[in-house]
């Protein structure tokens, strides 16, 4: 989970790059999968902390605290718009087959 990777890598430590690479990985899916289906503004949310975390991920040093604090908020964007997602926010809902 994102979140659990997040948390990983706010306590720093040893493995904070693998959280941080993990944690971009999946936002990459999320961004991909979530735009796959219809639902475009889960898709740039998560595409907004994709890029945060490749951008920290590029920098090859511990992100400091503002960048962290970044990547916590735009996480918690993401999840609340996961948390209330309906299947009529996707542009495929009530589509017509031509």
């Amino acid at each position: 989970m994102v979140s659990q990777h997040l948390a990983e890598l706010n306590m720093g430590g040893g493995d904070w790059q693998q959280a941080l690479t993990d944690a971009l990985e999946l936002a990459h899916k999320i961004k991909g999968s979530s735009g796959t289906i219809g639902y475009t503004m889960i898709s740039k949310v998560a595409e907004a902390l994709e890029f945060h975390l490749r951008d920290l991920d590029e920098e090859d040093a511990y992100p400091e605290e503002a960048a962290r604090e970044r990547a916590n908020s735009l996480f918690s964007e993401l999840n609340a718009l996961l948390s209330d997602m309906k299947p009529e926010q996707s542009s495929l809902f009530n589509r017509t087959l031509a």
